[in-house]
């Protein structure tokens, strides 16, 4: 990404300049999702899933970073699902995000 060089300046001639700068980066990451399916007596299915990656940003990057994620399904295979999943991100700076989803289909 490049930022070109910027000025501003006041009715009293006052500039003031920003520098441009380039930030370049590459991540290179590996990975797994694994998910599994239960089949419930009541003839729902339930589908638990877990997920890991760890990656390196190099260039201008902050070194290491990772996600977990984390989810659960319910379906009747006809018409209808509810999921919901979770996931959680660290950078290599020490800060972090997560979040959140739930959702729900219904075919017709």
């Amino acid at each position: 990404m490049q930022t070109e060089d910027y000025s501003v300046s006041n009715s009293l001639g006052e500039t003031i300049d920003l520098k441009g700068f380039i930030e370049e980066q590459a991540r290179f990451s590996v990975g797994s999702d694994v998910e599994r399916t239960l089949g419930l007596e009541n003839g729902l299915t339930l589908s638990p899933s877990i997920g890991a990656d760890i990656g390196f940003a190099s260039l201008d990057g902050e070194g290491l970073f990772g996600r977990i994620s984390a989810g659960l399904t319910l379906s009747n295979h006809d018409n209808w699902n509810i999921d919901f999943s979770l996931l959680f991100n660290v950078e290599g700076d020490g800060s972090g995000s997560g979040g959140g989803k739930i959702g729900a289909r219904v075919s017709f």
